[in-house]
């Protein structure tokens, strides 16, 4: 048996602290060894409760279960981890200590195939991997302010690297695929924000991105409200948030949002019982290979990616104002780079439909809202961004470029991969320290790439009041 024993002291309370420390499924933010880190038992956080790690210390990689053997909170919480030939129990205990809260971590190893002799090489080896855990601990835990490091230093807020990355296209491209995330990642700084007390509103959360977007939310606590076209998809996503993350305060709100009526009525019943909303996430979206139109009459790529957020947006407003610091998050396409805004035929009535392309142009103009909505609210604590995810494994890509997702399939991010920077976006408060800019791996990108692409103020302009004319004709 190998004993280990850390103490480190943060300024956040107590039961923040507890919180993040006893669910697992953070664990990959602060400690750099864990690649990964999936709960797979079902409820709350508690006595019972297992994680699956995947671990990597410089050469070797190794698989865990931690089963939380003890659970008091918000002093102590005793987790018991196996291995392919070993056994480690961790016991981590809080204290408060005035303003801050003393956190001990001991960990106590079992290597029973370990010889002897060993041990004097493998006990300083153990402690330099916890010590350099409960750093990151440490960090992740801090209290952070101001907005991220690149938006600090750069007047566009982008750095000079992806500027560069982006500029040369291929670079940039790749950078959509998995390794761009993987290489992202280190460079990334821990998020252990929880959104507990907070209303976070998500459309499009019963597949794909969206899914895994409204998991990773759950689990930070707010009270979550997903609208959805399918009524029963949406009530089996809810239970199964709820059975992943033990959060039961998820609520389920039904609309077509193509369909301008819908919107408005899911409005009304949003704001009914919501006064106050701290996050809209516009993540619902569809391409459609083939023109379709509403019954409204509108063209539905046009409808669904563009006017229905416009519209969404415009209505939850008096709610977000009420929020002391509220974030609208947009989610939008790396294809928009090849498009740009063709505000005198928004629904390509006069262009030949291709969906690729209508679904780019609705992409283009909903980064181009953001940046309207951004100036809008400029002299407010209010934060609103665009982001994209990379190129991610989904129904919806399989299904409306199923050619693309083919050939692109081995270079294809996970939904979780993807709605990372939303879930980022959502809690951390770097974001919500700057406002207007397009993201991707929780770093800020241009919108810009290829000539020809960008409009003019008079173009902003004319979107601004094609979009309200649209929303004001179809209220008559």
């Amino acid at each position: 048996m190998i004993e280990i024993k850390e103490t480190i002291a943060v300024e956040r309370s107590i039961e923040t602290v507890f919180r993040v420390i006893s669910d697992f499924t953070f664990i990959a933010q602060w400690d750099p060894g864990v690649v990964s880190s999936e709960k797979v038992s079902d409820g709350p956080v508690g006595v019972g409760s297992a994680f699956a790690l995947a671990l990597r210390y410089g050469i070797f990689s190794m698989r865990m279960v931690y089963t939380i053997a003890e659970y008091l909170p918000p002093f102590r919480v005793v987790l018991k981890g196996t291995g392919d030939s070993f056994a480690v129990t961790d016991t981590i205990e809080m204290a408060e200590n005035g303003p801050l809260t003393t956190v001990t971590y001991t960990a106590a190893f079992d290597l029973p195939d370990m010889p002897p002799h060993l041990a004097p090489v493998i006990r300083p080896l153990l402690k330099r991997i916890g010590r350099t855990a409960m750093a990151g601990l440490k960090a992740a835990l801090s209290p952070s302010s101001g907005p991220p490091r690149s938006v600090a230093l750069f007047s566009s807020g982008i750095h000079p690297v992806d500027r560069v990355a982006d500029g040369l296209v291929v670079p940039g491209a790749l950078g959509f695929s998995k390794w761009g995330h993987t290489l992202a990642k280190s460079f990334w700084k821990p998020d252990t924000e929880l959104l507990t007390g907070k209303t976070v509103v998500l459309t499009g959360a019963t597949s794909g991105l969206g899914k895994a977007a409204a998991l990773g939310l759950a689990r930070r606590d707010p009270r979550l409200i997903l609208i959805a076209r399918n009524r029963q998809k949406a009530l089996e996503t809810s239970r199964e948030l709820t059975r992943a993350t033990g959060n039961e305060n998820i609520t389920v709100a039904v609309a077509d949002l193509s369909i301008m009526a819908e919107i408005h009525r899911v409005a009304d019943e949003i704001l009914q019982g919501t006064p106050c909303i701290d996050v809209l996430i516009n993540n619902a979206g569809a391409l459609f290979p083939q023109r379709q139109t509403t019954a409204e009459g509108l063209e539905r790529t046009f409808a669904t990616n563009l006017l229905g957020v416009f519209t969404l947006t415009r209505r939850l407003l008096p709610a977000l104002c009420r929020s002391k610091a509220p974030r609208i998050l947009n989610v939008a396409s790396g294809g928009m780079y090849t498009q740009r805004i063709h505000v005198g035929d928004l629904e390509m009535e006069s262009a030949p439909y291709d969906g690729p392309t209508a679904y780019a142009w609705a992409k283009r103009g909903l980064v181009i809202l953001t940046e309207l909505w951004a100036e809008t609210f400029r002299h407010r604590p209010f934060a609103v961004h665009a982001m994209h995810p990379g190129w991610v494994d989904t129904p919806g890509l399989a299904a409306s470029l199923p050619r693309f997702h083919k050939a692109i399939r081995p270079l294809l991010r996970s939904p979780a991969q993807g709605a990372d920077t939303l879930e980022w976006l959502a809690s951390a408060v770097a974001p919500g320290q700057c406002s207007g800019l397009f993201w991707l791996d929780r770093r800020p990108h241009g919108t810009h790439v290829f000539p020809g692409t960008r409009e003019t103020e008079d173009e902003r302009r004319q979107l601004l009041e094609a979009l309200t004319a649209h929303e004001n004709h179809l209220r008559r």
